[in-house]
């Protein structure tokens, strides 16, 4: 599922909770826990235990780096952190793109501030958030709008514009899975010699062109792909190869590719 989610609020909004609760601990970045990995909480000068906010660079920087690898395999992602300006979530917008992801944005910007003051009290003394910064992150929140290539839902919409629902193939007779094909289209055409079936599920893993001098047919395997992808019976996956020229044609980097070189 290839998904970005931004949860938008205030500290003390319920976006922590709200992944617990909807058991998206797994697949969540969290940027708070990010600065507890590379420092532990240190003393204030007021003699309070606090995170520090002096290594935000350092913080968003591996964020970044965190949601690109996982975007690289295709993996659901949840970012749970303030997101409340409109550049917090914009400098995504090309990852998105790469890797052709959609983005949703969870708002709870309609919690009440006094509630998240209250519930930011309650928290362990490293973690609350002064309420003077609460102020400022709820006034930007409600003044900048989120960019244009995110869906904004709000909470208990959720799920209905998030599921996954597995696919029920057992009314097809066989299911055909035909994958590394890299140019050999004779070998194709062999397999298929009768044609393609209509109680058959036929299941292209990707991978399609080749790029030795024997393979000499990656045009006829593209015209090929191209007739039969519109059929009820026929699933077209995208392999290592497809990810790598769909990085390449949106401007990404080249070195998963480099076996294409002349």
């Amino acid at each position: 599922m290839r998904y970005l989610v931004f949860l938008r609020g205030i500290p003390g909004s319920g976006k922590s909770t709200f992944a617990r609760e909807n058991k998206l601990e797994p697949y969540t970045i969290s940027s708070d826990s990010v600065r507890l990995l590379i420092k532990p909480p240190v003393l204030s000068i007021t003699g309070k235990t606090v995170i520090s906010q002096k290594i935000n660079r350092r913080v968003w920087g591996l964020i970044y780096s965190l949601i690109k690898c996982r975007m690289e395999d295709g993996d659901f992602i949840v970012l749970d952190a303030t997101n409340a300006g409109n550049a917090d979530i914009a400098k995504y917008r090309k990852l998105v793109r790469t890797y052709r992801y959609s983005a949703i944005c969870v708002d709870f910007s309609e919690v009440p501030l006094e509630i998240a003051k209250e519930r930011n009290g309650k928290r362990p003394e490293y973690e609350v958030v002064p309420e003077t910064v609460i102020d400022e992150l709820y006034s930007i929140i409600n003044r900048q709008k989120v960019p244009s290539f995110v869906t904004v839902i709000k909470p208990q919409k959720f799920h209905e514009k998030i599921q996954y629902k597995p696919t029920d193939f057992s009314n097809y007779r066989k299911v055909h899975h035909i994958g590394d094909i890299a140019g050999n289209y004779m070998a194709l055409m062999q397999y298929l010699a009768c044609g393609l079936n209509d109680s058959d599920l036929y299941i292209f893993l990707g991978d399609y062109i080749g790029s030795g001098t024997e393979n000499t047919k990656n045009t006829e395997i593209i015209k090929f792909l191209i007739s039969i992808m519109c059929r009820n019976n026929v699933i077209l996956l995208e392999g290592d190869k497809e990810k790598s020229f769909c990085r390449l044609a949106e401007g990404g980097e080249r070195s998963h590719v480099s076996e294409f070189a002349d």
